[in-house]
């Protein structure tokens, strides 16, 4: 871009420069013929004058429409991007102990495994564009990747089948005013901010305050920073969290901003989710990538990042990778019909009264405590294992005891 300082540079450099050449070139001895080239110079001048103040215009209206094409590219890049990683993030580093043991005692617990995972916004973006948002599907070379709230529940670990999250919310609001002594509802910083200050707040504060900064900024995001009132019924009964379908939101909410994409040009949602679960079915031939569950504790700091690469066709184009079959990825767990039984049910249902209901209880812990915190997780095989060898044992006991009806 020229400054308006160089181009008068320029110009008195020009008009110096020509004036000496005439001098040198042209020796005017007559007072008329000095007159005449005086007036010539004055209109070579005024010449270069207006030609200089048109170039000096053209150029800058050529850096104010490259300036505002660049705007409008990096508008278009926020649309894009309506979730939060590196506030979320903060977040999450300056939680202190405390704040920790709250929210792991909650269905939040796995998202405190989240590492600071950041997420291409043209890979969402082609991604985002490829999903037929009628059969929920991500349709590539002709292959099929589903998404579901079940494998929300895979990638998130939140917990999928309970109650649905109502879109009642003034109950929910009402909760979160009165719990931080509120007269309306503030930004999603007034919340994340008292974390990172480590302030000191109640339980239940704590609580809120991570769900508000999870659901705004990583779950379900907008274009706003204030809280959504479509999840705040939520919040009306903390005890009861966990009986609701956290996935089913998460999912509901993509797939509703996804719909709105080609019109939009914008989506709110969880990209995570959404480029984990298209990764987690990419063949990367040598380059394994761990199969557990929930995914969120695998994808973590620059992986999404590292192994979409090897999935790029050129700038904003992907698929280059091989797709792999439903049975050969982690999501083969996922399960349609009827709900499975819990491992306390199934443990219950096995061995009866042979144990008291307490140590039953005990060992379902043993069981989250050495395996993870979500039993969806915990694959069948080992939960097979545990019941038969109770099973055995329970077996065992009864026939080690002494008859004495004789």
């Amino acid at each position: 871009m020229v400054h308006t300082k160089d181009s008068d540079e320029i110009f008195v450099d020009s008009i110096s420069s020509d004036s000496k050449s005439s001098e040198n070139d042209d020796v005017i001895s007559d007072s008329e013929d000095s007159k005449t080239s005086c007036d010539e110079i004055s209109k070579e001048e005024l010449l270069r004058s207006l030609k200089l103040k048109l170039n000096k215009k053209k150029v800058s209206v050529d850096c104010n429409l490259k300036k505002k094409s660049v705007m409008t590219d990096a508008t278009e890049e926020t649309k894009l991007t309506r979730f939060s990683v590196k506030y979320f993030s903060e977040v999450l580093e300056k939680l202190s102990k405390r704040h920790r043991d709250i929210i792991s005692k909650s269905c939040f617990k796995t998202l405190l495994l989240f590492e600071k995972c950041s997420v291409p916004y043209r890979l969402a973006l082609w991604i985002a564009q490829k999903v037929d948002v009628n059969s929920c599907d991500i349709i590539v070379q002709d292959k099929v990747i589903p998404l579901s709230k079940e494998s929300v529940h895979i990638v998130l670990g939140l917990p999928v089948g309970g109650l649905p999250i109502s879109s009642n919310y003034e109950i929910g609001k009402q909760k979160i005013l009165d719990t931080f002594g509120l007269s309306s509802l503030p930004t999603v910083n007034f919340f994340g901010d008292k974390l990172i200050r480590n302030e000191l707040m109640s339980d239940d504060q704590v609580l809120i305050s991570f769900m508000m900064v999870s659901s705004n900024c990583f779950l379900c995001p907008n274009s706003s920073l204030q809280p959504s009132t479509k999840y705040l019924s939520a919040f009306a009964d903390l005890t009861s969290i966990d009986k609701l379908d956290w996935s089913n939101l998460v999912f509901e909410w993509l797939m509703k901003h996804l719909s709105k994409l080609e019109k939009s040009k914008s989506f709110g949602g969880c990209l995570y989710y959404l480029v984990v679960n298209y990764l987690d079915f990419l063949n990367f031939g040598m380059r394994k990538v761990l199969q557990d569950t929930p995914r969120i504790k695998v994808w973590k700091g620059t992986m999404i990042k590292k192994f979409s690469k090897f999935d790029k066709i050129s700038k904003g184009v992907y698929g280059k990778r091989p797709i792999k079959d439903f049975s050969e990825s982690c999501y083969k767990m996922i399960e349609t019909g009827t709900a499975k039984a819990t491992f306390l049910q199934r443990l219950d249902s096995a061995i009866g009264v042979d144990l008291p209901q307490e140590i039953k209880k005990d060992i379902n812990e043993l069981l989250l405590h050495h395996l993870g915190p979500d039993e969806n997780c915990i694959d069948d095989r080992v939960k097979n294992l545990m019941i038969d060898i109770f099973v055995l044992l329970s077996n065992a006991s009864k026939l080690s005891v002494p008859d004495n009806t004789g």
